[in-house]
Formats: structure tokens, C-alpha cells, sequence
């Protein structure tokens, strides 16, 4: 008898579950521009050629002394309203790629990351190259 209960409960349960199917549940979503900006510098940092993100280790450890914000000093800041966003970006470059070209493939992929995880269309990325990285062996020209 206890058994048959509670397979009726479970299955009145079930239904309603399956009915709630077409109820709309509204609500305000708030994302934080610090989330924009862990998806924007994972955006740039998968572009080949873009190296270190942020400030250099000097800069980033006087920014955390003087309690900056953490994104700053990974080299991304981010702000958004209810549809747009803007990001500015500060990174190394490895040497030998196309600066221009990184450039143009960062500010897509950030712009398309928004989009695609937060709905925000990106007006604006701010670039700042801060340095070059060069690999640890370059062929030299007297080899």
C-alpha cells in the first residue's frame, strides 16, 4: 500500500515536472565584469601567438600590495551594461607572429566568447602589446 502512494506521489510529481515545461520563470541575471573578464583573457590567450597576459611581475606584484583589482592585473578589464560589452587588454607577443594579425583574431575570438556565453554584443577591445616574448633558443647568424 506505502508503495502504490508513493508511486502515484512520484508520478504526480513527474507530471508536474513536465508541465512546468512551458512556464516561464522570470528573474534578473546579473553577470560581474569579473566573469567578463576571465572569459575575455581565456579568449585571447587561445590565439596563437599572444603570450603572458597582465603587467609585469613588478607591476603585478605592487597592484596586489595596493589591493588593485585582480583582473587589472592579469591584464584584462571588462564592463558591460544590459547588451554591450568592452574590454581592454593588455599581453605579451611571442616573436615571430603577425602583430596586426593577432590583433584582429584576439578581438574577434573575445567578441564571439561574450556573445556566445553572456548574450553581449562587444563594442569595443582595447589592445595594448606591453612586450615581447622571444623563444629560448633562436638560431643566430654566426651558426
Amino acid at each position: 500500500m506505502v508503495k502504490q502512494i508513493l508511486e502515484k506521489e512520484m508520478t504526480e510529481r513527474q507530471q508536474e515536472l513536465e508541465d512546468l515545461e512551458d512556464f516561464v520563470v522570470e528573474g534578473d541575471t546579473f553577470i560581474s565584469d569579473e566573469v567578463l573578464a576571465q572569459i575575455a583573457g581565456q579568449a585571447a590567450r587561445e590565439i596563437d601567438g599572444v603570450s603572458a597576459m597582465g603587467k609585469s611581475s613588478l607591476s603585478r606584484s605592487i597592484s596586489k600590495v595596493v589591493k588593485r583589482g585582480e583582473s587589472r592585473a592579469t591584464g584584462v578589464d571588462a564592463a558591460h551594461g544590459k547588451k554591450e560589452a568592452q574590454v581592454d587588454l593588455a599581453f605579451n607577443v611571442l616573436y615571430g607572429y603577425s602583430i596586426p594579425q593577432i590583433v584582429i583574431e584576439v578581438r574577434k575570438n573575445v567578441a564571439q566568447r561574450l556573445l556566445d556565453s553572456c548574450g553581449l554584443v562587444t563594442r569595443r577591445v582595447q589592445i595594448e602589446i606591453i612586450g615581447i616574448e622571444f623563444p629560448d633558443k633562436m638560431p643566430s647568424k654566426l651558426d
